[in-house]
């Protein structure tokens, strides 16, 4: 899943381009778009679906499901355990023999870039399911992955580490104690559990390259949710600043201030409901807004 991200972020611009054409009601078009000099079909239905939820649908959807996902992915959250802690190195695992299942919080070891020190520890953790067939797969790494997850830990899963030196922390308890109903970290969450049911809007997003967010609703194949929401750069209080000490004219600033009020209302929105798993792979920080 981690080998994709080049074809990810290529399929990305290509709806952006799409949404911005459909968007654009002025638009009659000089030539037909073209993407890798291919004429670009338009699907309504793929636009609206990205303008309104950030959700892949159709065709370009099989490009983040190259691998068949674990049936165990809909299955209730398990709770922390109290368990002593676990340290996980290179190789592999199995869960109920080699440490105890449960839902865990963990985290890898800090690395220092400084050329005096050189001290790395990146570790990709991947587990599959007895069928081998993938339950969750992430990066530890200070750099160019995330640093913690909350994960639940079946019997029976097979977990394999590989990297440079790396050391992660399984902790059966959560040390960290976020309020996950408005706040997530990588990991798998349980609608009405960990994260009360409701409309939520994605308020703020920070993830280390492009954020996915993988929705069970019961079946093996999740709906996909890329994590983007439209950026601004400053508040309309800092606007009016600007234009007040003559950083702007007139037409600049309602202009800018035209694309925050647009920003602000185009934020994605997801209906969660009771029963529902999200599985977030790799993001530092996702934030929602309970709207409804």
């Amino acid at each position: 899943m981690l080998k994709q991200q080049n074809k990810l972020t290529q399929m990305v611009g290509t709806i952006m381009l799409i949404g911005f054409l459909s968007g654009c009601s002025g638009y009659a078009g000089i030539r037909t778009p073209t993407y890798d000099g291919e004429p670009v079909q338009v699907d309504e239905e793929a636009v609206a679906a990205y303008r309104d939820h950030r959700e892949i649908i159709g065709e370009n959807k099989e490009l983040y499901l190259k691998e068949p996902f674990s049936p165990s992915l809909n299955e209730p959250a398990l709770d922390f355990t109290g368990e002593d802690p676990v340290l996980l190195e290179s190789g592999q695992y199995i869960i109920g023999e080699d440490l105890p299942a449960g839902r865990v919080y963990m985290r890898g070891a800090d690395s220092n870039f400084a050329p005096d020190q050189r001290i790395i520890h990146v570790g990709t953790v991947t587990i599959m399911d007895e069928e081998d067939h993938l339950y969750f797969e992430t990066l530890f790494n200070d750099a160019a992955g995330i640093k913690e997850a909350y994960i639940d830990l079946h019997e029976g899963h097979r977990i394999k580490v590989v990297g440079e030196n790396p050391e992660i922390m399984v902790n059966y308890e959560d040390p960290m104690q976020v309020d996950t109903s408005t706040t997530l970290i990588t990991g798998q969450y349980e609608i009405g559990k960990q994260i009360d049911s409701g409309t939520y809007e994605i308020a703020n997003v920070i993830t280390p390259g492009i954020g996915m967010m993988y929705w069970f609703q019961g079946e093996e194949m999740p709906r996909v949710i890329e994590l983007s929401i439209p950026q601004v750069t400053m508040t309309e209080e800092e606007l009016a600043e600007e234009l007040k000490a003559g950083y702007l004219n007139e037409t600049e600033y309602q202009l800018q201030l035209e694309a925050i009020k647009q920003a602000e209302t185009q934020r994605p929105k997801v209906n969660l409901e009771t029963g529902d798993r999200l599985s977030l792979p790799m993001v530092h920080i996702l934030e929602l807004t309970k709207v409804e």
